[in-house]
């Protein structure tokens, strides 16, 4: 009988959840009064960012090994549902591709003057579903006892950790299939919660772990970590720039159904959802995005303006 952490993961817990579940084993939820568990969080943005990143790493190793729920959906006892829970926890790290389309479609849009959203009452539908989500998902966290700051900070931690830490791990799963590299598994500084609430151990209070404890501010460093966010904030707010001056006019290709407030909205939202990058153009220290990380997401912004203004 084996026993024991089953490692050929970085995510090692989630490595073992899923063969204990593939042995026929059920889980059952404990909630004790006070919590028996509690988590440690990275002090700052940049070990938040790796540890992240070291999660979604090991979540694809799991989707390409033996203990792959592609593979136990048919010749192990685990449950179908169970089965499509982990292959929907295994894939965020591929999120990150979609998700980086759109925070730019919006600008790619406005910029091209080209229609993103239908017009009329589809466009009335999709602001609908979308306020319909916003305001269950803020119930649910007012319901826990969180604040709607906190809710706030979810939305847009989820935003940047998937378009910024998440999207490394793809070349690191790619470059151990092809046998170029192996994951390494790095540690991360943490720190431990001064108060033991009830709600400590709720696993949405860990989209607080990028803003120090102490400031409330978003740390930053020269890591690759923070380019992607950089780029973003910086195209949309391009993008908005050059909506408000009317230089999308300039563009013969959106015709009659080019953009309009609907893109300049997304445009908003993209840059409210990436405040802490919008903040962090104006602090200074480790609160302030390096220049080195702006000069290099400025240039790409520019080739993304000039690819969106000329094609």
């Amino acid at each position: 009988m084996q026993i024991g952490w089953l490692y050929d993961s970085t995510a090692e817990d989630l490595n073992t959840s899923i063969g204990i579940h593939s042995r026929g084993w059920t889980s059952s939820y404990l909630f004790p009064e006070p919590p028996a568990f509690l988590g440690a969080m990275p002090p700052g943005g940049p070990e938040a960012m790796l540890q992240q990143r070291r999660w979604a790493t090991g979540m694809l190793e799991i989707l390409f090994n033996k203990q792959s729920p592609l593979i136990g959906m048919f010749s192990r006892k685990i449950r179908f549902r169970q089965n499509l829970a982990y292959i929907y926890g295994f894939t965020w790290g591929l999120r990150s591709i979609p998700e980086l389309f759109y925070c730019l479609l919006p600008a790619y849009c406005l910029l091209h003057n080209s229609a993103l959203f239908p017009k009329g009452i589809y466009l009335g539908i999709i602001v609908t579903l979308v306020g319909i989500y916003c305001v269950y998902t803020l119930w649910e966290f007012m319901s826990l006892g969180f604040s709607v700051y906190s809710w706030y900070v979810s939305q847009s931690f989820w935003r940047i950790k998937t378009t910024c830490s998440w999207l490394f791990s793809i070349p690191d799963i790619i470059l151990k299939l092809l046998g170029i590299s192996r994951t390494v598994f790095i540690v991360t500084k943490k720190t431990m919660p001064e108060t033991k609430s009830r709600f400590t151990s709720v696993p949405s209070q860990r989209e607080d772990d990028c803003l120090d404890p102490d400031s409330g501010k978003f740390e930053f460093d020269g890591s690759l970590y923070f380019l992607p966010g950089t780029f973003i904030l910086l195209v949309n707010l391009a993008a908005l720039a050059g909506y408000s001056m009317g230089l999308q006019r300039l563009s013969n290709y959106g015709g009659g159904g080019g953009s309009g407030l609907a893109e300049a909205c997304g445009c908003i939202l993209v840059v409210m959802l990436f405040l802490p990058f919008l903040k962090g153009l104006f602090e200074k220290g480790k609160y302030g995005i390096p220049l080195s990380t702006l000069s290099k997401a400025a240039f790409l912004a520019v080739l993304f303006l000039v690819f969106s203004l000329g094609k």
